[in-house]
């Protein structure tokens, strides 16, 4: 074109524009290339100024057929539209909605596609809205896959997503996960102690979604939430749980391993592990779980064992009323309560899943040994993920729980300041995963949908 020369556009243009018939006519690649201006000109066209362009044109009967056809196609990809939306929301429904939009991240380029291409003949708020998805997350999923860096841990420019963790926070995560001493640690229990050493300030669900990144392969396991209110205390030794569970060496021989813990605190009270299952040395632990406790009232719950319900242990309650004043009201579990003995029962499945099973001790002696150590580390080491970080000892003593909101904001501050200044020398955020004529059609419907 030379210098000083108007671009010209065929009448069709002008006319599908002047009608507001441009989407059903023009295609989005013929609409990209003609200015917004232009655009503003053709939609202000006076009726007079019409009726000459449909004149000119000559082709109304045509543009009849034309249009016809092209309003059949509309209603037919309507159809298919209000088809596919039943569809997702039956699969929404049957699912859920945060596992169904666990599915969609995982392609999510893929998905975006999908947007654009149904948008062309739906409104842009009603395909968010059969996806169950906020105007928020689309903008941040085209935003993830617009700058990607591959010099970024998590491939995002990190400067575009400044809040995204550092490649030092990153570092403590993977040494975390790798380190022996937090080999058997769920990742609640890692979070928390380095949160409250001051090694790392992020949030659970970050960590947690970093050390996926790190560890793929340790899928989160569901359990089948029972339909009765699980049995929780409101104070320290209100409620406490008895057990005795089995474990068999590497000699072949059978030990019982005896345990009492606190329904509040999940602290491990008292413990000891024989060859034999004994009523006497039930009544030993609970007498070790009473030293300096006098004048309260204890809900006990076991289950129906012979040697948790007997008459010596029914008199031996009487008798702890008398020495220590301390009322003992037994609920058998599953049997006069509701509730099962999960807690104590969690917890031997823990301490055997998480420690003995890697390395079965070969006799009593090693047996004992790896009990006394893993149960010191319960109670005054690991923290737990319902104590708020802390330790069964530090709940059980009234320690107050700590406040990391300060600092979870100081170090989201630090971060947000260091990735702005991120001089990356080897980024590769102008390689685009996302067509820029697909970034600026979302983006501008986006802008209309929040106007």
């Amino acid at each position: 074109m030379e210098l000083g020369k108007k671009k010209k556009y065929p009448d069709l243009f002008k006319w599908a524009y002047a009608t507001g018939k441009e989407k059903i006519l023009l295609s989005a690649e013929e609409r990209k290339q003609i200015p917004r201006q232009t655009i503003s000109d053709w939609r202000a066209l006076s009726e007079q100024k019409l009726n000459k362009l449909e004149t000119a044109m000559d082709l109304q009967d045509d543009l009849k057929r034309m249009l016809t056809r092209q309003e059949q196609e509309q209603k037919i990809r309507q159809r298919l539209f209000i088809s596919a939306s039943r569809f997702q929301l039956q699969l929404i429904e049957h699912i859920g909605k945060k596992n169904y939009h666990k599915l969609l991240a995982k392609d999510k380029r893929g998905f975006l596609d999908l947007i654009h291409t149904y948008s062309q003949w739906i409104p842009f708020t009603q395909v968010l809205r059969m996806f169950q998805m906020s105007t928020g997350t689309y903008r941040n999923w085209i935003s993830q896959c617009s700058y990607r860096c591959e010099a970024s841990l998590l491939q995002l420019c990190a400067r575009r997503h400044p809040f995204q963790i550092t490649k030092k926070e990153y570092e403590i995560i993977e040494a975390a996960l790798q380190d022996p001493f937090y080999a058997y640690w769920p990742k609640s229990a890692i979070h928390s102690h380095l949160l409250k050493k001051n090694v790392l300030s992020i949030s659970r669900s970050t960590f947690y979604k970093h050390a996926r990144f790190i560890e793929p392969n340790s899928e989160k396991r569901f359990y089948k939430k029972p339909n009765y209110v699980s049995l929780r205390a409101d104070y320290v030794n209100e409620i406490w749980h008895m057990d005795i569970s089995q474990f068999r060496t590497k000699d072949g021989k059978k030990y019982y391993i005896y345990a009492i813990i606190d329904n509040f605190s999940r602290k491990i009270l008292a413990w000891n592990c024989l060859e034999y299952i004994s009523k006497e040395e039930i009544g030993v632990i609970i007498a070790r779980s009473l030293e300096n406790l006098t004048g309260i009232h204890i809900r006990l719950v076991s289950d129906a064992g012979t040697e948790n319900v007997n008459h010596y242990i029914q008199h031996l309650l009487h008798q702890f009323y008398e020495s220590y004043e301390t009322r003992f009201q037994h609920e058998i579990a599953l049997r006069t309560i509701r509730q099962s003995n999960s807690m104590i029962e969690r917890f031997f499945r823990i301490m055997k899943s998480q420690n003995l099973y890697h390395n079965i001790p070969n006799s009593y002696p090693e047996l004992y040994m790896r009990l006394e150590g893993f149960i010191g580390e319960y109670n005054g080491i690991r923290p737990h993920y319902a104590l708020s970080h802390q330790t069964p000892s530090e709940c059980y003593s009234g320690q107050l729980a700590l406040d990391f909101y300060q600092s979870l904001n100081k170090a989201r501050s630090n971060r947000y300041r260091l990735n702005k200044k991120c001089s990356c020398q080897v980024c590769t955020c102008s390689i685009t995963l996302v067509p820029e004529e697909f970034k600026t059609q979302n983006h501008e419907r986006m802008r209309s949908a929040f106007a």
